[in-house]
């Protein structure tokens, strides 16, 4: 038996984040940038998303909440 114990580097999703990050891959798949219906549609799952964190965190400004693609080694 193995045990995973790296849990500040990534942990395993639920089964219903990946549910629905996958419709999110399939449905919402436009370039957020773009004016075109598709970035329009990528854009606006963004806000809400942002507004989401942002009260779950308590976050006085949604705009404060910034994703990134992808994990950054900050050196201080």
């Amino acid at each position: 038996m193995q045990i995973y114990l790296d849990y500040s580097a990534t942990t395993p999703p639920r089964s219903k984040v990946v549910s629905y990050v996958n419709q999110i891959l399939r449905e919402e798949w436009g370039n957020p940038s773009s004016l075109h219906q598709w970035g329009q549609r990528a854009a606006m799952t963004m806000e809400i998303a942002r507004t989401q964190v942002a009260s779950l965190i308590n976050a006085n400004d949604p705009e404060s909440v910034i994703f990134t693609s992808g994990g950054q080694k900050r050196i201080i």
